[in-house]
């Protein structure tokens, strides 16, 4: 094939653009691509629970000592002996118990034979769990998800110390779920407090499908822009 002066520098110069062209469209797919899973990285926190897991245990457990104490015979200024007993996670237990207690207006002891306290608050074999769901995307492009649910389960028994009489003895159970994304896990968890750590979410279906269908569809684009550039 033969070219004039002319016809050369006109097939350089198109030649150029078309591959100024391509490179732009090239560039631009990999800002679409890449910088998404960040902004939505920072919608998520913004709308997204940050609670940590032990912080759910103590609301739970607040909550139902609230209960407990609204349909028991304990009244505001009463004093009580608080007992923890058979659980793994006895200090937050004991800490979130007379945190409710005192902000309810008792007076909480931790030795029955100094104070002569009138009631015992005893919750025996509590049981604090959390787990995440499989996986899931909100969008396509979006970050990785799990639903939280954190579960809190306390055996109370509530006596009249001068009576011995049992005023309340039950089982309450208090649960709540949320959406977490699966990068700040490890923010929501505590080394140190076993019961707030659990076994990692596995992907979900779509989940494992999205990330090999991006990588596959932005190779694809290019070499399709590649090869027909080249013709």
């Amino acid at each position: 094939m033969e070219f004039t002066r002319n016809s050369k520098w006109q097939y350089v110069v198109g030649f150029s653009q078309r591959h100024a062209i391509v490179s732009k469209l090239v560039l631009n797919l990999f800002l679409v691509i890449v910088p998404l899973p960040t902004q939505y990285l920072m919608f998520a926190q913004a709308q997204d629970s940050l609670t940590t897991n032990a912080d759910l245990f103590r609301n739970g457990i607040m909550s139902l000592v609230d209960s407990t104490i609204k349909v028991s015979s304990v009244h505001a200024g009463a004093s009580l002996v608080t007992t923890v007993s058979f659980s793994e996670e006895q200090p937050l237990i004991e800490q979130a118990l007379v945190s409710s207690l005192s902000r309810n207006g008792m007076v909480v002891h931790s030795d029955s034979l100094k104070a002569n306290p009138e009631f015992s608050f005893k919750v025996t074999g509590a049981e604090l769990n959390v787990t995440y769901s499989e996986t899931f995307r909100e969008t396509f492009f979006g970050e990785t998800k799990t639903r939280r649910t954190v579960s809190v389960t306390l055996p109370i028994v509530v006596t009249e110390m001068s009576a011995g009489t049992v005023l309340f003895g039950e089982t309450l159970k208090w649960t709540v779920s949320d959406t977490v994304s699966t990068a700040q896990i490890s923010m929501l968890e505590h080394e140190q407090v076993p019961s707030t750590r659990a076994p990692l979410p596995e992907r979900g279906f779509f989940d494992r499908l999205a990330e090999p269908l991006i990588i596959i569809g932005a190779t694809g684009v290019a070499i399709y822009l590649f090869f027909h550039v080249r013709s």
